[in-house]
Order: C-alpha cells, then sequence, then structure tokens
C-alpha cells in the first residue's frame, strides 16, 4: 500500500516512524493555519482508507498533532496573549533597552511580613498555601481521586481537612478522566457543597487543553482549580523538557490571578519513581504530594485503609509525611491523619522490643557474666527472630538507657542497666512512675 507523502512517517514495513509534534511556538499564524489544514487533510485521507488498512495509532498521531496546533491557534486569539512563550526587551530610541527605572522591580524591604503578619497565608494550615501550584502523585488504585474530591469539597464547604483549619471558597473541579458514574458514586460518598462545580469531559463543551482562556476565567473567579488528570490537559512528550515546560507554565500563569492549582498526575513504573515523566514536571510545581498504600499483609473487609502522604517537595515548610487512614462509614467515606498515633504505636513497639532484648542480655549475664556482642546477637536471633543488621541498630538505640558496653579483650561486652533512675547510664533522668509500671 503506497502512503505517498507520508512515508516519512509509516515505513513500507507499515511500522509506524513518528516524526517530532511541530513545534508551535516558533510558526507565524499562516504557518499554523496551512499545518493545520495538513492534519485535517491527513485524517481525511485516513479515514478514506479500507477499513482494514486503517491505522489507530497513526489515527491517534494526526488527531494529537491537530490539538496540539488548534491549542496554540486558541492561546494566540486570547486577548493579551497572557501565555507567552517569551517577551521581548521593550526598546527606545536607537534600539536601545529603555532605562530599568520602567521595569517591575520589587524592593526587599516591601517583602518583609508586616508585623502581626503571618509568613505564609495558608489556605490548607501547614500543607497549602494560597495561589501556590500543587502536584498530586500516585499509581492507579490509591485513593488519588477520593483526596482530591475530599480536599475540594472539603474547600468549598470550610470544614476541616485532615484535621487541620482551612480557608473556604469557590472550587471547581475540572475532569477529564472520569466518566459520570465514577465521579456521581464518588461524591454522594464524599458528599457535595454549592461551592464545588465541576467541569467534566462528558459535558457541552468539554474541557479544553491547557492554555486556553477559559481557566483564565475560572482562575480569576475561584479559589481552588483542580485538574484530573494532567496527561489528559495537553498532548505534549511527558519526557521532553522544553513542551513540559510549557504545559507546566501554563497552570503556573493560573496562579497568578489568584487561584490555587492542584493538579492529578500518575507516578512512574519504576520503584522509588515518585513521578512519571521529565523533571521539568517537579521542578515547576511548588508542592508535591505522592500517595500510597501502605503494604499489609491482611486487611479486614470494611476496616481503614493505611496510606501514606509523603511530601516530596515543599518550597514554604520542612516536607511532612503523613499517616492516613481511608475511612467507610456507612455510605460516607473519608481520610484521616493518624501520624500522631502511629508514633505513639512506633514508639511502644520500640520500647517492648528494648525491653526484651535486655531480658535476654540479663539471662545471658547470669549464665556465663558479661556476653560479647557475639552471644548477645546470636541470642536475639534465637529468641527474638532479629536478624543482625537489625540487632545492631536496636543494640545503639539503647545504648546508656537500658545496657551499656565497652570493648574488652578485643570484644564488646554488655552490661545491663537497672530500670531505676538513679542507676541509668549517662546520668539520664527518666520519669520513675514509667519505669515501675514495666517490671
Amino acid at each position: 500500500m503506497s502512503r505517498g507523502r507520508y512515508r516519512n512517517i509509516v515505513t513500507y514495513d507499515d511500522t509506524p516512524k513518528f516524526r517530532p509534534h511541530p513545534d508551535v511556538e516558533r510558526l507565524s499564524n499562516a504557518e499554523l493555519d496551512v499545518a493545520l489544514a495538513d492534519a485535517d487533510k491527513s485524517l481525511e485521507w485516513l479515514h478514506d482508507l479500507p477499513p482494514a488498512d486503517q491505522d489507530s495509532l497513526l489515527e491517534m498521531w494526526f488527531v494529537d498533532e491537530r490539538m496540539i496546533i488548534l491549542a496554540e491557534l486558541n492561546r494566540r486569539n486570547v486577548p493579551e496573549n497572557p501565555f507567552p512563550l517569551s517577551s521581548p526587551y521593550s526598546v527606545g530610541k536607537a534600539g536601545k533597552q529603555e532605562s530599568l527605572i520602567l521595569l517591575p522591580l520589587v524592593s526587599s524591604l516591601d517583602l518583609l511580613p508586616k508585623e502581626g503578619e503571618e509568613p505564609v497565608d495558608w489556605l490548607v494550615e501547614g500543607l497549602i498555601p494560597k495561589g501556590s501550584f500543587v502536584l498530586l502523585l500516585a499509581p492507579p488504585g490509591s485513593y488519588k481521586t477520593f483526596f482530591a474530591l475530599s480536599l475540594a469539597k472539603s474547600l468549598a464547604h470550610g470544614e476541616p481537612f485532615l484535621g487541620r483549619e482551612l480557608e473556604a471558597g469557590s472550587v471547581t473541579y475540572v475532569d477529564r478522566e472520569n466518566p459520570r458514574s465514577v465521579i456521581s458514586s464518588r461524591l454522594k460518598m464524599i458528599g457535595v457543597s454549592s461551592n464545588l462545580t465541576l467541569w467534566p469531559f462528558w459535558a457541552d463543551p468539554e474541557p479544553p487543553a491547557l492554555g486556553d482562556g477559559s481557566y483564565l476565567d475560572l482562575a480569576a473567579n475561584r479559589t481552588f482549580l483542580v485538574f484530573d488528570s494532567l496527561r489528559r490537559f495537553h498532548t505534549g512528550s511527558e519526557n521532553a523538557p522544553e513542551e513540559m515546560a510549557v504545559v507546566m507554565g501554563y497552570l503556573r500563569e493560573l496562579t497568578k490571578l489568584g487561584a490555587t492549582v492542584f493538579a492529578l498526575h500518575h507516578s512512574g513504573k519504576a520503584e522509588g519513581n515518585f513521578y512519571r515523566g521529565s523533571t521539568e514536571i517537579l521542578a515547576a510545581v511548588d508542592i508535591a504530594f505522592s500517595v500510597e498504600k501502605e503494604k499489609q499483609q491482611t486487611r479486614l473487609l470494611g476496616a481503614p485503609v493505611p496510606l501514606t502522604l509523603r511530601c516530596i517537595k515543599h518550597r514554604y515548610v520542612e516536607e511532612p509525611i503523613l499517616n492516613l487512614e481511608f475511612v467507610n462509614e456507612g455510605e460516607r467515606v473519608s481520610f484521616r491523619d493518624v501520624t500522631a498515633d502511629r508514633r505513639e504505636e512506633k514508639q511502644e513497639a520500640k520500647h517492648e522490643t528494648l525491653i526484651a532484648i535486655r531480658g535476654a542480655m540479663r539471662r545471658l549475664e547470669s549464665e556465663q557474666g558479661e556476653p560479647n556482642q557475639t552471644q548477645v546477637l546470636e541470642a536475639l536471633n534465637a529468641e527474638l527472630s532479629l536478624g543482625k543488621n537489625r540487632a545492631l541498630n536496636f543494640l545503639s538505640q539503647g545504648e546508656g538507657t537500658y545496657w551499656k558496653s565497652e570493648a574488652k579483650n578485643g570484644s564488646r561486652r554488655y552490661q545491663t542497666l537497672s530500670h531505676f533512675p538513679e542507676t541509668l547510664g549517662r546520668g539520664k533522668e527518666e520519669n520513675l512512675n514509667q519505669w515501675t509500671q514495666e517490671f
């Protein structure tokens, strides 16, 4: 089958070999019109082929190419061109750059917080500042959409989220991923608010690609904008930094109008890869959260689902790591922050392990005097099933409080310490009641 002038796209062995997407930002309007007409002709040519010869992959390519060109044309038709790729210096007489006095320079003195002002104006206390650009990353099935809808509903309704105070406002959830039935069922479980509106892909017209002027209107009139998911709002290559810089720039522009932008994105397939695509994606945002299910052996039907909300980037505060539970209470679902509870559980488990290790040491002391490190490690493996590395870690943590050690005759010898404060090593003061309750 002859492919005519398209042979540079599809080889004669029918293996697609695609040229790069058109570099639309550098084309003139007339060149874009020609490129759009060419894309239309390409689709028309493909659809005229016999059904057996039609190539769905090639069709997808032509559709994507057409969307890129249309998005750029739409961008240029927005008044005052709010999404320029770059702006030339203003020039004065003889082509010289204008005096710096005309540039919008801000004094550093004006940026200091006024007396009584908080350094950060929070939308969600301690997590999301106003006017920030936030990314939520997660693998499939990690309650990403549930999380975003719950946050959107809490902001719209003015109720705390994860136990944190927030500032209520108008919210729009722009969705190009979830069918109507999915969104309806999830909102039934989460709840609704008159301040929460949605623009789903099954509406007419459907949400356009990023760069469309309609998003400027939304950003100027909304407190919080959600985009679900990022990949559905552009046709660029996720792995191309120059293409993703433009895409992320579109979203950044929306924050300049006062909106807080919250975009959902998929995590990478490789282990430990928090997000998919170019590093430009993470570089462009102010905050990035990753939500994932905690690994566990068994869970009772209907029991809370344990999740970890890990902040992998935060321009405002130290990156928090939160332990969450996805709770199903009858017909309603919610997210609960159980970080403090988990911390207490871990501390209690650690303390119990250290007490058990001290007990094993005391049995060795009663049998043979001060045991060496090899004897202690063997006993901990036999009695507590602790491997060498974990055992050494616990031995280090309990040093000076539960036991002390010193090098003697080429080996490290251990001696347990009493639980009473006056005999604790390193002069540490402990609560007497805490210790007496353990024995």
